[in-house]
């Protein structure tokens, strides 16, 4: 059982869950900090209405607190209706503009003189790799617009006087004039979002190989959001990977990775369509070496084969 610390939520006890929407991904990576202070899951749910697996899923886990992510255009009232007829305690964390309803979260989090991840608004693949060591670390995630920090932003800056930002992405998505603007802040940075997460990774992990990987589609966010909570308890990196192709950032940060690892391994999150059988295949092959290589070959070969399946 968990107490949370502040406010709107300060006498509840309970086991936790955290819901966000399946539309939006800003919410949700907000609270990966909080997830991980509450020891609770990250679950998604439509608009208007929440699926029978996903109340089930909150059932099995014994959850008797649902804190809901956004507003009423984000998880409409009659969801929130339907969890509280399935008696759970619903708490709501909401603000008029995903900048607004960050702020809301990170109150659970921040600390006067802490650390700050600072990402696009707009984006989500530089949010989603810093979301493991948000958690880790219990760093909030705020947002801004590439040309502006917005006043809900700067308003929870100027509160929380950071000693430190961390500025997720390059120029492209936070310019150089607004990282100006953040206390101390330092870029972390790559041409793209698989070397900004790989870069992310070596960063926050301070030297410690990982127990394993996560791997997960670096196009969209709902699989590494879920997951995301998951690595940090586990002590495991959170990977994005191109749905169809391993490039040369993925295959050398993997072979660093075999590298420093007694024994290493990697859990794919998410089904064919978000990551193709000949990527998780690439994949194993380059962590388990020739253990299948053999395997491999022959699918390869046989006509009547598809890459994956026996």
């Amino acid at each position: 059982m968990i107490q949370v610390k502040t406010t709107s939520i300060k006498t509840e006890e309970g086991t936790f869950a955290v819901i966000g929407s399946s539309d939006s991904f800003a919410d949700s990576l907000s609270s990966s900090a909080l997830a991980y202070q509450l020891n609770a899951p990250i679950l998604l749910t439509n608009k208007d209405k929440i699926l029978g697996t996903t109340t089930g899923e909150l059932q099995r886990l014994g959850v008797t607190d649902v804190i809901l992510l956004g507003g009423e255009a984000a998880i409409s009232s009659k969801v929130e209706k339907e969890l509280k007829n399935k008696r759970f305690n619903v708490i709501r964390l909401a603000g008029a503009s995903r900048y607004s309803t960050s702020q809301k979260i990170n109150e659970y989090i921040a600390k006067t003189g802490g650390e700050v991840f600072v990402t696009s608004g707009d984006s989500f693949a530089d949010s989603l790799s810093a979301s493991v060591y948000a958690a880790k670390l219990g760093i909030p995630i705020v947002f801004v617009k590439k040309d502006q920090i917005p006043k809900e932003t700067q308003a929870f800056l100027n509160k929380y006087k950071f000693s430190k930002a961390y500025v997720i992405g390059g120029e492209a998505v936070i310019s150089k004039e607004v990282a100006k603007e953040l206390p101390n802040a330092e870029r972390i940075a790559g041409p793209g979002r698989y070397s900004t997460n790989t870069r992310i990774i070596e960063k926050f992990s301070k030297g410690e190989t990982p127990q394993a990987l996560f791997t997960a589609t670096g196009t969209n966010y709902k699989d590494a959001l879920a997951g995301g909570v998951v690595a940090a308890k586990l002590g495991y990196s959170l990977l994005l990977v191109d749905p169809n192709k391993i490039d040369s950032t993925i295959e050398n940060y993997v072979n660093g990775f075999l590298a420093n690892s007694s024994s290493p391994g990697f859990l794919n999150l998410g089904g064919k369509g978000a990551v193709s059988s000949k990527v998780v295949w690439e994949l194993d092959n380059l962590i388990y070496g020739d253990l299948y290589s053999s395997n491999y070959t022959e699918i390869k070969q046989t006509s009547k084969s598809t890459e994956g399946q026996f």
